[in-house]
């Protein structure tokens, strides 16, 4: 038995050693590159050796030192990692590096929008550009409202309480049902499985990228022993029953509808919401496999809820901390609506243009999605260096946000104002030092999407409740990557009913 077991590691050895000595040959054009330390077969990782805010602020701290770009070696990897948004605007717009990076496939999403291999990508992505145009988006206002409405109720025990809670668990709920009420058509709220589901994203998120910074966990068969691969398993075995009874109850409603009254050409063509974009697309005059559909629907709902939620906690977040921000969203909000309920639509959200500055200025502290990734597809130059096919660019939304040389010296400082058009020129500032959502031709298919979800929320939440936290400016909220960005402090809130 022991001979057997050392045999393995023995070959597991060889095989690693056989991929490093072709990754250095391979990366010789970044010897000139500068980055921090780097050992035989571990790289760099002995520097994300500790909890996950360490190593989010080791990497934040690199990313500040070396600037413009630098290189990290993670195992056999060498990752060139960006600072100059006019390098950024370059990996992220140029046909060569459209490729995902190695770790999405940790995501074991192959066929969704965010993780799908460029070729794949352009096909899914101009099909299903419809379910996201306007008209679409306007029809989902009332479902989005009344999940708010339903989110802010739900919140009334929260009321006078000593204990501040944390917003998101929340907000985790209402983009969740948002998501499956209007893009996928099914109505999923009190549901107690869906409840689960959110809860169980999160931890997803945080196992998938727990292997972005340990090698051993790089190889399937490692994760694949690990304790955190048999939760991810069952995590997924409750969203799967959820996304199953949606997905196969819909297709069902679909050849019914089809056998009962065939679809003519006009019919066809309109504008459909996500699920039905995709279980009417086809490929080469086939329909989709199973497995591609499931791809996309674990996607829009990860992207569609986890980023939308965790971006709404932290917007609610500066809300109260900064009470004098809250009191002119909220002084809008009566100036356009009145002081009763608010009767949304798509001209009332749109001039709400302060809440508008408060979103863009929080997505510009805490990006929802601080750390992206692409692979060079074929040779590029990236300014003055040739970088062949295969290597990994690493792009720090974060840092790139908080960057004082782009941003000024208030470059930590929360301040609406600063998007205000009579202080913000886009014409001076470069387009890519700000990439909420990211940039490009991969860019987030849902952001007007988003955007529309965003004002809806806040909007109930300030017209019911003051907000305030125990929370200040100058407190370490704890920041750490898993996917999109957590805070250990949590999003303390407490919340009083206006008069």
């Amino acid at each position: 038995m022991f001979f057997v077991a050392a045999l393995i590691l023995l070959l597991g050895l060889a095989y690693y050693w056989g991929k490093l000595s072709r990754s250095q040959s391979a990366q010789w054009f970044a010897k000139d590159i500068p980055g921090p330390q780097s050992y035989p077969l571990i790289g760099s990782t002995h520097l994300f050796l500790g909890s996950d805010e360490r190593t989010f602020g080791v990497v934040n701290e690199l990313f500040r030192k070396y600037g413009r770009m630098f290189k990290l070696s993670l195992g056999t990897k060498t990752v060139l990692c960006l600072s100059d948004p006019e390098l950024i605007q370059q990996a992220l717009t140029t046909s060569s590096c459209q490729d995902k990076a190695f770790f999405y496939r940790f995501l074991e999403l192959d066929y969704g929008l965010i993780s799908s291999r460029y070729t794949d990508w352009k096909l899914y992505r101009k099909l299903l550009n419809p379910a996201f145009n306007q008209r679409i988006l306007v029809s989902f206002i009332s479902i989005f409202n009344r999940c708010s409405e339903t989110m802010v109720a739900r919140m009334a025990k929260e009321e006078d309480r000593e204990q501040p809670f944390d917003v998101l668990h929340y907000t985790a709920q209402c983009t969740l049902e948002m998501v499956c009420a209007s893009s996928l058509k099914s109505d999923i709220t009190d549901d107690p499985q869906a409840r689960d589901v959110c809860g169980g994203i999160e931890k997803m998120c945080s196992i998938m990228s727990s292997r972005l910074f340990n090698v051993l966990l790089y190889s399937d068969l490692l994760f694949t022993m690990t304790q955190r691969y048999r939760e991810m398993q069952k995590l997924r075995a409750k969203l799967e029953r959820v996304v199953n009874d949606i997905l196969y109850g819909r297709r069902e409603e679909i050849a019914k509808q089809r056998h009962a009254q065939p679809e003519d050409e006009e019919q066809y063509r309109k504008p459909m919401v996500f699920l039905d974009q995709l279980l009417h697309m086809q490929r080469a005059g086939q329909e989709l496999e199973m497995q591609e559909i499931e791809s996309h629907l674990y996607t829009i709902i990860g992207a569609g809820s986890e980023t939308t939620a965790n971006q709404v906690a932290f917007i609610l977040l500066m809300l109260a901390m900064h009470t004098e921000v809250q009191d002119r969203v909220y002084e809008e909000i009566v100036s356009i609506y009145g002081a009763g309920s608010p009767e949304l639509t798509h001209e009332t959200i749109s001039a709400q243009t302060y809440l508008e500055r408060v979103i863009k200025e929080t997505m510009r502290l805490f990006p929802v999605a601080p750390l992206i990734g692409r692979e060079t597809m074929e040779t590029v130059r990236l300014g003055d260096v040739i970088v062949p096919a295969g290597v990994t660019l690493l792009i720090n939304i974060l840092t790139l946000h908080r960057n004082k040389e782009l941003w000024g010296e208030r470059a930590d400082v929360f301040d609406p104002d600063r998007f205000d058009p009579g202080q913000y020129d886009a014409r001076t500032q470069h387009p890519f030092s700000y990439i909420p959502f990211g940039g490009g031709p991969r860019n987030c298919i849902g952001y007007r999407y988003g955007m529309y979800a965003m004002k809806i929320i806040v909007t109930q939440m300030l017209c019911k409740y003051r907000l305030s936290t125990p929370l200040t400016p100058s407190d370490s909220l704890g920041l750490s990557f898993a996917v999109t960005l957590k805070v250990g402090t949590g999003h303390r809130i407490w919340i009083k009913r206006r008069a």
